[in-house]
């Protein structure tokens, strides 16, 4: 450990001390650079210099999103390719809201299932509602045991839920697939 000189307490500032000890630097002549200083080129006649432009691949675009210019100064046609992967999905959870939005119709009017596509919707519905409802009866909350509310909030929250689901799952798929 280093000790501290004694200093009178009116001249010592311990912010002027340094916190770690440190070698003395030594220049030498081998230090310095070897070659002579040269002057820069002159300034080019056209402004800006760009670099050439990168390739670009067949489904990207080149940093900054700015398109290649071919010879005659028009940018070169690029068609990215899209996969028709994340629009089918996005659709799929459309169509499953769209079920539950009209199974929570039906169960507001009270609608018999006396035909095959009010059966299929109600079906259906209960289907993609399952988790939910399930999630809503291990709550054990007082007022929603043995209603018909449990019905109507599984399938709202489920379509939320489907939403949600819905965005991530597409953005993903977008992201995976390099498709706009």
């Amino acid at each position: 450990m280093r000790k501290i000189p004694d200093i009178p307490s009116d001249e010592y500032d311990e912010h002027n001390q340094p916190t770690e000890p440190m070698s003395a630097i030594i220049m030498t002549l081998h230090s310095a650079p070897t070659y002579p200083y040269q002057n820069p080129p002159e300034t080019p006649r056209e402004y800006p210099i760009l670099p050439p432009s990168p390739v670009v691949g067949r489904s990207e675009r080149p940093p900054g999103g700015a398109l290649p210019f071919g010879e005659n100064g028009q940018p070169h046609p690029v068609y990215p390719h899209r996969s028709s992967l994340p629009q089918v999905a996005g659709v799929l959870f459309v169509v499953v809201q769209l079920i539950l939005l009209a199974r929570v119709v039906l169960f507001l009017f009270a609608i018999p299932e006396s035909s095959i596509l009010v059966e299929l919707v109600y079906g259906v519905g209960a289907l993609f509602a399952w988790p939910f409802r399930l999630i809503l009866e291990h709550l054990n909350l007082p007022a929603l045991v043995g209603t018909a509310l449990v019905n109507y909030l599984a399938a709202l929250i489920a379509i939320l839920a489907y939403g949600v689901l819905a965005r991530i799952l597409v953005r993903f798929l977008k992201a995976l697939l390099k498709s706009r």
